[in-house]
């Protein structure tokens, strides 16, 4: 054999070894089991169409209330619309607790209710067979089946009511009875998928978006957080807990990272249908290299869990230096000849070349129209700051006026990180054609230095005043540029948020200005979705890492009534030249 084709041979045998070696990744899998889910009566005597009673959804410890059957039907609603959508699917039952005024044992003829009605749409029914109930002087339970099993999805904004109908004898009355542990009437519904959790993010301790970590981090800094938006049809207070794991390449739980809490961070009070959620694990050094993934589960008010994430969310841990998998294209480059070459032609990139910042209007098939409202979305670390910056500066340098609105940082850190960009706006707010609205000092402990600034990002009225006093000087044709609407989710209600963007967009582009909004990740669906519709032009924005390199990509995905760049285009960011894009087409 030719000592080369040896090499050859040898250094295949290597890599397969190699590739042997490497940790089998553990299954990724999401679970909505079917769940048994009791909702109680609660609520008012006498309840009926027009007053129901509610549905709880913890167990009531009283007093005990009745109901007279004999007179009409009794209803009981669920508070609140439903959140997100879930399924029902299986044999709802009904339990409830009854007594008559019958000297003897009566049988009497009950039928449980279920009705559901779509958000803007009429009531549907389902009702049970009738059930003999025997009925005597003393409470006791009767048990409402419904024959055929249930195959029903119920969507976002659908309501829930339940009723019981009872056919009774003449002269005899019925009395239903709830509210109290020993009398809990109550419906038992099948249910899923009504707790998810969407895309979920891994953070380093400094908040930035992290693929591997250091096992040799400093003590402080070897911690990985873990951002979890969980969806809930019932709201934040059905969530008891959501729980994350931590598990090896081979599915095994971490040791010390079994069932670690998540918070509900920021707080929120509102009813909306996502809710932010963070996890944090201080990982030990003395781990195993490798990947791991994240587990999560979320466990209900009455202790289900209505929820597993088995990744394919995860990270690795490594200790600096080379790795076996790094050898690889040394290896196989040290065969030489046709072996290097395969593996060249494998792994070579296609030649870019850099263009700079206005290459963007190449993607959106030239400027933005005034008029228009535009939304820019991305996850943390994305850019969607850096590209409001500098579109602003194009209108400014354009002579068009603009207000910038800061909800999540000083003003000042705004300009500065202008300027590092190149962007000076000195001698634009000497002219007055632009303006801060600072919504982010005073809530972060710190007066404010502008003009015109509110107390807190929650109050909507405040802020909408103060970005009109800041559009009224400039001149006509006012551009609005809104950093960003997320943090106001936590302080106001969703429907307050979206009115709220709406008339500020109005009033941008009844002046003849633009209005740009850029969201987080976390922002609510019903916020983001009612956002979309509305918008002229929707940019994506995301950071992610590639071949242990941190990267941002962006992408135009809509934008009315004209003719764009599709596909996601990578940028970076200079100082002095501020976003650059790499793109395939020579500006030569």
């Amino acid at each position: 054999m030719a000592p080369q084709q040896s090499i050859i041979v040898i250094l295949l045998i290597l890599l397969f070894t190699i590739a042997a070696s490497l940790p089998k990744e553990a299954q990724a899998t999401a679970l909505t089991p079917t769940v048994n889910r009791s909702f109680y009566f609660s609520g008012t005597s006498r309840p009926n169409s027009t007053l129901p009673g509610t549905l709880s959804n913890t167990p009531l410890t009283g007093p005990t209330i009745s109901d007279n059957l004999s007179r009409a039907p009794t209803f009981f609603i669920l508070p609140s619309f439903l959140l997100s959508s879930l399924s029902v699917s299986g044999l709802p039952t009904f339990t409830i607790w009854l007594s008559g005024n019958s000297s003897t044992p009566t049988s009497v003829q009950v039928q449980g209710v279920f009705s559901w009605r779509p958000l803007n749409g009429p009531w549907s029914n389902s009702t049970t067979l009738p059930v003999p109930c025997p009925i005597g002087r003393s409470p006791a339970g009767c048990t409402l089946n419904y024959v055929q099993p249930f195959a029903l999805s119920l969507t976002f904004g659908t309501q829930i009511r339940v009723g019981i109908n009872a056919t009774i004898p003449a002269k005899m009355f019925v009395t239903m009875y709830w509210g109290e542990p020993s009398t809990p009437s109550f419906l038992l519904l099948p249910l899923s998928g009504y707790s998810s959790i969407g895309q979920v993010q891994i953070l380093d301790w400094a908040g930035n978006a992290a693929a591997s970590f250091n096992l040799n981090a400093t003590k402080g800094q070897n911690i990985v957080l873990v951002e979890a938006p969980v969806t809930s049809a019932f709201g934040k207070e059905d969530v008891r807990s959501v729980n994350l794991t931590i598990v090896d390449s081979s599915g095994r739980p971490v040791s010390n990272a079994a069932n670690i809490p998540f918070s509900q961070i920021p707080p929120i009070s509102q009813p909306q249908q996502t809710y932010p959620f963070v996890a944090e694990w201080t990982y030990p050094s003395n781990l195993s290299e490798g990947n791991y993934q994240v587990w999560i589960d979320i466990v209900d008010i009455q202790g289900n869990v209505a929820y597993n994430l088995h990744g394919p969310f995860g990270f690795g841990l490594f200790k600096p230096g080379l790795h076996a998998i790094d050898l690889i294209p040394y290896v196989v480059g040290a065969a030489g000849g046709i072996t290097a070459g395969a593996f060249y032609v494998k792994r070579r990139r296609r030649k870019e070349y850099l263009a700079p910042f206005d290459h963007f209007y190449t993607l959106t098939a030239g400027t933005f129209p005034q008029g228009t409202m535009v939304t820019v979305e991305g996850n943390t670390g994305a850019g969607k700051t850096l590209l409001t910056e500098q579109l602003m500066y194009d209108d400014l340098k354009a002579g068009r006026p603009c207000v910038f609105v800061s909800t999540a940082d000083f003003p000042e850190k705004i300009r500065s990180g202008m300027r590092s960009l190149g962007l000076e706006t000195e001698s634009y707010e000497s002219k007055e054609t632009l303006r801060f609205v600072d919504s982010y000092s005073v809530e972060a402990g710190q007066p404010s230095q502008e003009k015109f600034y509110v107390s807190s990002s929650g109050d909507l009225t405040s802020l909408g005043v103060k970005i009109s006093s800041a559009m009224s000087s400039p001149g006509e044709s006012v551009s609005v540029y809104f950093d960003s609407l997320t943090p106001l989710a936590p302080r106001s209600k969703s429907e307050s948020i979206v009115s709220f963007a709406q008339t500020i967009g109005a009033k941008a582009r009844g002046s003849g200005g633009k209005i740009f909004f850029t969201v987080g990740s976390s922002l609510d669906e019903l916020i983001l979705r009612q956002l979309e519709e509305a918008s002229d032009c929707i940019i994506q924005m995301e950071a992610f890492e590639e071949g242990g390199l941190r990267k941002r990509r962006m992408r135009i995905v809509k934008f009315r009534n004209r003719r764009f760049h599709e596909g996601w285009v990578t940028f970076t960011v200079e100082d002095n030249k501020g976003i650059i894009f790499y793109s395939r087409k020579s500006r030569s």
